[in-house]
C-alpha cells in the first residue's frame, strides 16, 4: 500500500495522564523510523482500520523490515429510488454501524453521515447501513460485507418519492402562502408537518393523507405513493 496509511509510534510505558506517549509519526506510504534501542508499539491505519505491533530495537544490529498487514478494505455508497431513479447527493445520507447488537439491543454507531461516493475505509466484515432519503421516513437498511484488500461499492433501493404540496384557488395556479400542513399515513399517524406555501418532501411508498390549514378553513386529500414517481398534489381552495 502506497497511499493513505498512518503510521504512530508510541511508547509502552504511560505517560502522567495514563495514555502511551506518542514518539513519532508518519503519512503516506511505507515509512522509516530512527529510533533508540528498546521497546515500541507501531500503530498503522488505514482509515478506521488498524493494526497494531510491538517492537524491539536491540543495542546491537540492525531490525528487520517490519510487514504490517492490515485486514481492511473500501466501502462507497449510494442509492436510487424505484428501479433506477437518480437522488440528488444532497438528499441522502449514510450511517454505519457494526453488525452485532450490544447488550442494551443497539449496533455501535462506526461511521456517521456519510455522503454518497464517499470511499470509507474499514476493517474487513459485514456492517449494517441505514441510508436516508430525505428527512421524513424514507429509510433503508442493509447489511453489507466489506472484503479484504477491495473496493465494495453498494446501492441501495429505496422505495420513495419527492413529494410537493400546494392550496390553490385554481388547477395549476399559485401556490396560497400561509398554510400549514400535516402529512398522516392511512392510519392517521402524523409523519410529517410544514407551514409554507409550497413544501416539498420525501416520502417512502404507500398511502397517505395530507391536511392543508389556511384561515381557519381545513381542506384535505388523499395521495399515493411510487417508488422513484416525483408528484405535485394541489389542493383546490373551492372544491
Amino acid at each position: 500500500m502506497q497511499h493513505g496509511l498512518s503510521w504512530r509510534v508510541f511508547s509502552p510505558i504511560p505517560g502522567a495522564d495514563g495514555k502511551l506517549p506518542l514518539l513519532a509519526s508518519a503519512e503516506g506510504g511505507s515509512a522509516a523510523f530512527q529510533l533508540a534501542p528498546g521497546d515500541y508499539f507501531v500503530n498503522v491505519s488505514f482509515g478506521r482500520a488498524g493494526a497494531t505491533k510491538k517492537l524491539n530495537v536491540p543495542i546491537v544490529g540492525d531490525v528487520e523490515e517490519q510487514v504490517m498487514v492490515l485486514d481492511a478494505g473500501g466501502l462507497t455508497l449510494n442509492a436510487i429510488s424505484g428501479a433506477d431513479s437518480h437522488i440528488p447527493d444532497k438528499q441522502l445520507s449514510f450511517d454505519i454501524y457494526s453488525s452485532e447488537m450490544r447488550e442494551d439491543g443497539e449496533r455501535g454507531l462506526v461511521v456517521a453521515d456519510v455522503k454518497p461516493n464517499t470511499i470509507v475505509r474499514l476493517n474487513a466484515g459485514t456492517y449494517h447501513v441505514v441510508s436516508e432519503y430525505g428527512a421524513v421516513n424514507a429509510v433503508v437498511r442493509a447489511d453489507i460485507t466489506v472484503e479484504a484488500g477491495e473496493l465494495t461499492e453498494a446501492t441501495i433501493q429505496h422505495r420513495a418519492s419527492q413529494v410537493g404540496f400546494k392550496l390553490v384557488s385554481e388547477p395549476g395556479g399559485e401556490a396560497i402562502a400561509d398554510t400549514a400542513w400535516s402529512v398522516l399515513t392511512s392510519g392517521g399517524d402524523i409523519v410529517a408537518e410544514s407551514v409554507s406555501a409550497f413544501p416539498v418532501m420525501v416520502l417512502s411508498e404507500g398511502q397517505y393523507t395530507v391536511v392543508a390549514r389556511n384561515k381557519d378553513k381545513i381542506y384535505q386529500k388523499d395521495f399515493d405513493v411510487a417508488p422513484g414517481s416525483n408528484i405535485d398534489v394541489e389542493l383546490p381552495l373551492n372544491p
